[in-house]
């Protein structure tokens, strides 16, 4: 029998199913109420799907994985990765450390993207409305986290992204501005004071 258009496939570790559209609605509304029983990891689908329209554009370090997205950024090679993920790791501990943050979540990824600089407003100032530029030579950051009553993962700000500088050009600023982020909410008491604010905005 054909497919009718208002039904949707499934796929369940490794299977397809096919439902209806209202039993696919039921089925969705009951597993947004479920709780999940163990921790949700970070794949590529699961980042899709928490930063949508700019998932393309984005560099980031996956605690999960530990590995980053990517090893070209805007066409060019990432220089000082090890770095980035020296001071991303470190990111992660300072931050879990503190109690606002790490009572409630853990690091799952740090993120970067690059932005004109008429978008950028500032070190440690959200930005609203992100725009990506392949060429541009401001640097914003976000970050996954995993929220430990739930298991689950979320974006940390969904609406704004953080402020961590402008660089001499595109090529600086896809070269440092991973470390630069990491390094701001790791050591710099303003920035971080700003990034762990976000959920209170």
């Amino acid at each position: 029998m054909p497919r009718k258009n208002s039904d949707r496939q499934v796929n369940v570790d490794g299977v397809e199913y096919t439902l209806s559209r209202r039993d696919y609605d039921l089925l969705y509304d009951i597993l947004t109420r479920a709780r999940i029983l163990k921790n949700e990891k970070l794949t590529e689908t699961r980042a899709k799907r928490l930063l949508a329209d700019l998932y393309p554009n984005v560099l980031y370090y996956n605690h999960d994985t530990g590995m980053w997205n990517r090893r070209v950024y805007n066409g060019y090679d990432i220089e000082w990765q090890d770095v980035a993920t020296k001071f991303s790791k470190d990111l992660k501990a300072v931050l879990e450390r503190v109690p606002v943050f790490g009572n409630f979540y853990e690091l799952v990824a740090n993120i970067i993207i690059t932005v004109d600089g008429d978008v950028f407003s500032g070190n440690g100032r959200w930005v609203d409305n992100v725009r990506y530029s392949p060429n541009g030579a401001g640097v914003l950051g976000n970050m996954i986290v995993r929220n430990k009553k739930y298991k689950n993962l979320e974006l940390w700000n969904k609406s704004s992204w953080l402020g961590v500088d402008i660089y001499a050009g595109a090529r600086d600023a896809v070269c440092c501005g991973a470390a630069g982020f990491a390094v701001d909410g790791a050591s710099v008491a303003r920035f971080q004071e700003a990034l762990l604010a976000a959920r209170n905005r």
